[in-house]
């Protein structure tokens, strides 16, 4: 569900952070409603971000449950807020550093620039809330649960939203994205591309796309 949230909010335009907002409603099966709302619209940068996330945190497996009874796990937990369901869900832990984070996705680890724009990305992506409607039941979540780094010394702690952490483990659909594709990748339109051409063959369809349909995903 978010990865196709972030592939329809990525056409944008020089000035369009400063003069848009976030806000955005997609239904996902019958009974289904997701609203995102955010301070600022999100890029292709994000996108990648994202990617990269969820990449470390698939590899790693750092899942943070209920049952964890160390002072730190018992602390994080805390600060995620969860509240109802969620109060029992699992999440997934990416405790690592930006520069690894930049490896991933194909930026320059020794670039203070791109390691700069990997943080604000990120922060970007926490300021992102979202509303799941499911029959009468409303629940409310971030993208990301928690955020946390140093400058000084690159370290990086960010939580997974539980519904993703989901789909990471294998429990809600979710599509692959070969992150040796995404780190070969320099353009802004080619990530997006990709990450549509990806939930379509995740799927296993095929699907006749005609050139005016690639266009529009991008401009």
């Amino acid at each position: 569900q978010f990865g196709a949230f972030l592939q329809n909010e990525l056409k944008l335009k020089k000035g369009d952070r400063i003069k848009q907002k976030l806000h955005v409603v997609y239904k996902f099966g019958k009974n289904e409603l997701v609203e995102f709302k955010g301070p600022e619209p999100l890029g292709a940068e994000d996108l990648a971000v994202f990617q990269g996330l969820v990449a470390m945190a698939g590899a790693d497996k750092k899942v943070l449950t209920p049952k964890h009874s160390s002072t730190r796990a018992m602390a994080l937990r805390e600060r995620l807020e969860l509240k109802w369901d969620a109060v029992d869900s699992n999440t997934l832990v990416v405790d690592s550093s930006l520069r690894k984070l930049a490896r991933e996705i194909g930026y320059d680890p020794d670039s203070g620039g791109d390691l700069k724009t990997i943080t604000k990305c990120i922060e970007r992506l926490w300021t992102v809330s979202i509303i799941v409607q499911s029959g009468s039941d409303r629940q409310g979540y971030r993208m990301l649960s928690f955020y946390g780094s140093n400058s000084k010394t690159g370290n990086l702690l960010v939580a997974l939203n539980c519904r993703v952490a989901l789909a990471v483990i294998g429990h809600r659909p979710y599509s692959r994205v070969d992150m040796d594709e995404v780190r070969k990748l320099k353009s802004d339109p080619a990530r997006i591309l990709h990450q549509r051409l990806s939930a379509i063959i995740s799927a296993g369809n095929t699907k006749k796309i005609l050139p005016d349909t690639l266009i529009s995903y991008i401009w």
